[in-house]
């Protein structure tokens, strides 16, 4: 091994360590070393790295298909090059994970060790992965680059090709007398979501007004997703605004884009679309319904919403809320009319539901997720308070 062989070893076990992302350094084309030292069918997969080598690109990172982003850095004079990756922006899900698997032709007795693989690793924002990279480039070639270099972020007006558009767009809306969509559910939407104001919602959805929708790709299965996209990522913060917890409201918005990404019709993304807005409004007019009870009993509730996938039990919520177990109940039941531990069991339900409808998680995934003790427990509890069973419940929609 050469002295300048040892010094890039030395480097990227140094950069692995301290990022704790899976890097690999390849050599005429094949895997070197790896860090960690996981079985080889864990390495990039064949797309990432056509994707990654066809540009003739000092450092670069390329997106999967389940959000993940694998970057790549050359190096200097040497016929190496370095990838590190996979990094997503979300925890995996069940879901990704299982698709992951079925990319990369992970075999069964390998599933459990490729899922632990995948969650060790951290989770991070696209820059802070390029800083990454940025890092990587600096101690393998000695080169500085900044990150606004790197994405080439000018932002002057006069190489503002969006500036110029939206003068475009503009002057449209004008001429045509036409009702922009951003401003129509800015402007009469928003306000009934904020509000959980599901009835004049529904009336309001009944007989939208005539929209212009911005033009956002060529694509119009793309522009349905952008808008998708958008609106759900105000509606998440309209919901955090109304008391929705902030994991809740950002996990429903991931949900729902995931989700989208998966669609390949435009009527099956507008149909998510309004079944999200009526998500968030249902969820948040549940949130506003029990907003005079006593200051401990919002609490309560509020825990149970943000723990709904743990097994909660009643002694936890109420050492929460610092009262006994015994008054916590007692309290709960004469202001609501509801048994504590029904309430508990409803949320679960309405969240599995929703689950059902928006995820592709098997059942037991699901019964796992929000903490039922079993399978069998879930499914008699779900089809008690649905009168379906889950996998009846889905296949209806």
């Amino acid at each position: 091994m050469s002295a300048a062989e040892d010094q890039i070893i030395h480097l990227c076990e140094t950069l692995h360590g301290s990022s704790r992302i899976p890097l690999y350094l390849y050599q005429h084309g094949s895997v070197l070393r790896r860090w960690p030292e996981e079985n080889p069918l864990f390495d990039p997969p064949t797309a990432a790295l056509v994707a990654l080598c066809a540009q003739q690109k000092d450092i670069l990172h390329v997106n999967t298909s389940v959000f993940s982003v694998y970057g790549l850095v050359r190096v200097h004079e040497e016929d190496f090059f370095v990838v590190m990756g996979p990094v997503g922006h979300v925890p995996y899900s069940a879901a990704d994970i299982r698709r992951l698997r079925s990319e990369q032709r992970i075999p069964d007795e390998l599933a459990a060790a490729f899922e632990m693989f995948l969650k060790k690793i951290p989770v991070m924002h696209e820059d802070a992965f390029v800083y990454h990279l940025l890092l990587a480039h600096y101690a393998l070639n000695g080169e500085l680059k900044s990150i606004d270099q790197y994405f080439d972020r000018d932002v002057g007006l006069e190489r503002n090709d969006v500036y110029r558009r939206f003068a475009a767009i503009e002057a449209e809306l004008c001429e045509n007398e036409q009702i922009d969509l951003s401003f129509e559910i800015t402007e009469k939407v928003f306000p009934l979501i904020e509000n959980g104001d599901l009835s004049n919602l529904m009336e309001y959805m009944k007989h939208p007004p005539d929209l212009r929708i911005g033009i956002y790709s060529s694509s119009a299965l793309r522009q349905c997703k952008t808008m998708l996209i958008i609106t759900v990522s105000q509606i998440s913060r309209i919901a955090i605004k109304a008391g929705m917890p902030v994991q809740t409201s950002l996990r429903l918005m991931n949900t729902y884009i995931r989700t989208a990404d998966e669609l390949d019709s435009v009527s099956d993304v507008n149909t998510l679309m309004m079944r999200a807005i009526y998500d968030y409004t249902k969820r948040i007019s549940d949130i506003k319904r029990p907003r005079n009870l006593p200051g401990k009993l919002n609490k309560c509730i509020q825990y149970i919403h943000e723990n709904v996938n743990k097994p909660l039990h009643i002694e936890e919520i109420a050492k929460h809320v610092g009262l006994s177990r015994a008054y916590l109940s007692n309290q709960f039941s004469c202001e609501t009319g509801m048994n504590l531990s029904s309430y508990v069991l409803n949320v679960k339900l309405d969240a599995s539901r929703e689950l059902l409808r928006t995820t592709a998680w098997s059942i037991g995934e699901i019964s796992s997720y929000l903490g039922f003790s079993s399978q069998s427990h879930f499914q008699r509890s779900f089809k008690a308070y649905t009168g379906l069973s889950p996998r009846k419940f889905r296949e209806q929609g």
